[in-house]
């Protein structure tokens, strides 16, 4: 539904008029009250349509290429790969030392952080009757290593970085 000022003012004036209609029934404690309620609803609908004018101002538009006829590659368009930012991310995986274990392979005491406490016996390793010296590592599970997922952000590499459609 589109909003505009015309019916704004239009919605603006029938509350006035029904508020008049009123008058005679309402105290006058509540009619400042409707009053400033309306005074809000205007300035409400006058930003409302503010914003719906600014909105239809800056909204893209794309025109049919004259010679293909196809939208994303008119002259101006924005680019199909990038959607006009002229950046496209770029997906790494790494192996990384374990953070946890701290490339030992060993879970550190979850206790103490692996400090060492009674729990642990002093040497700040989780252990259990299957594993005295140590229990694997709970995060990486005794490999030392993780794997990591990130991305970057690289150059568009279908408009070069420009954010428009090649031609």
């Amino acid at each position: 539904m589109a909003f505009d000022a015309q019916s704004a003012a239009a919605a603006v004036e029938e509350a006035t008029a029904a508020l008049e209609s009123v008058e005679a029934y309402v105290p006058k404690r509540l009619q400042d009250v409707i009053a400033a309620v309306l005074g809000t609803l205007a300035v409400v609908a006058v930003l409302l349509g503010l914003r719906e004018w600014f909105v239809r101002r800056t909204e893209k538009r794309t025109h049919a290429c004259a010679r293909c006829g196809n939208e994303a590659t008119a002259a101006g368009a924005a680019c199909g790969e990038c959607e006009g930012t002229g950046e496209a991310e770029e997906e790494l995986e790494e192996t990384v030392t374990c953070p946890h274990c701290e490339g030992e392979g060993i879970d550190p005491c979850h206790e103490c952080n692996g400090e060492g406490c009674d729990a642990c016996g002093m040497d700040g390793v989780t252990k259990s009757e299957k594993e005295p010296d140590g229990v694997k590592c709970c995060k990486c599970l005794g490999r030392a290593e993780q794997d990591i997922a990130a991305a970057r952000k690289v150059k568009c590499a279908a408009c070069g970085g420009t954010g428009k459609a090649a031609q």
